[in-house]
């Protein structure tokens, strides 16, 4: 009888580990991946459009970006996933007052970007351009007080929202910081009178940055820029 009862418990004893090691067996063949959501929840269909809505938002105007205050216009949401944004020119016009109000007459220097910085522009202004500019102006009988300077960008972004701005001259070294909305092209531009000795070089400009969203596709998420650029203009003496 014993041993009967010894052979019986050592035939349990064999099941029971071998029942053990059959189960250990199955979980290990069950790869960790074929139970993980994580890659499932980052597919993103080739027809996802919901970013692209037109969204009722508001875009300031330089007053009102400084402000904080006003009324401006929708934006709207670009299908696309660039993320570009450069200067395309800098021009330079005699400017003059003329019923007690700021012009400029329409003859201009332009300065355009290298293709190897095309967010800088960092030029000379010949003493020879700045005589004729002023030249044209006063043979239509107008008195040039110094110049009017503009800077056009281009931006090309999922949601394109404003250029941020400092202005440079000899009485303003960026202690005001403005801004400009911009749909995909956008212009800044500011007074600048002559400084009281132009018998020294003297450079006026803005430097600043741009201000844009954009769209990465891989993961159907958005992301935020600020490419800075630096526009100046040196008046040369000589």
């Amino acid at each position: 009888m014993k041993k009967f009862l010894c052979l019986f418990l050592a035939v349990m004893l064999c099941l029971s580990f071998g029942a053990t090691a059959f189960a250990a067996e199955l979980e290990a063949e069950i790869p960790e991946e074929d139970v993980s959501l994580a890659d499932a929840e980052l597919d993103v269909s080739d027809e996802e459009t919901e970013c692209f809505d037109v969204l009722e938002s508001d875009e300031p105007t330089a007053e009102e970006m400084d402000s904080g205050e006003g009324t401006v216009s929708p934006m709207v949401y670009s299908p696309t996933t660039a993320s570009e944004f450069h200067i395309v020119s800098c021009k330079v016009y005699p400017a003059y007052i003329e019923n007690g109000k700021n012009a400029y007459y329409e003859n201009c220097v332009t300065y355009e970007p290298r293709s190897f910085a095309p967010t800088t522009i960092r030029d000379t202004m010949t003493k020879a351009e700045q005589q004729e500019l002023i030249a044209s102006a006063e043979r239509r009988g107008h008195e040039v007080i110094g110049w009017y300077i503009t800077g056009t960008f281009y931006m090309d972004c999922y949601l394109p929202h404003w250029v941020e701005y400092y202005i440079y001259s000899h009485d303003q070294n960026g202690e005001e910081k403005k801004a400009h909305g911009i749909r995909r092209i956008a212009t800044i531009s500011n007074y600048f009178l002559f400084p009281e000795d132009t018998s020294k070089n003297y450079t006026y400009g803005y430097d600043g940055r741009g201000y844009m969203t954009c769209y990465n596709k891989a993961i159907n998420n958005t992301y935020e820029l600020y490419p800075e650029f630096d526009m100046k203009v040196t008046f040369s003496a000589t």
